[in-house]
């Protein structure tokens, strides 16, 4: 994995950058999903319904 994020970084390193945060923030989302196993699924919802919000608010905000 990090040999192939390695390879990319010469081509352009923006992307790397980009493709090793993402992998960053999913293991930190997993590691809370795993503290708090047991609410798990509300810790999902409140990302997802976040992620549904954002662009809805951010699109209202410019009309």
């Amino acid at each position: 994995m990090m040999q192939v994020l390695k390879e990319d970084s010469r081509r352009n390193p923006l992307d790397c950058i980009i493709i090793a945060s993402g992998i960053k923030i999913l293991m930190i989302i997993s590691h809370i999903a795993d503290y708090m196993h047991a609410r798990q699924d509300a810790y999902i919802r409140i990302i997802a319904n976040t992620i549904i919000i954002i662009p809805i608010v951010s699109s209202l905000a410019e009309t």
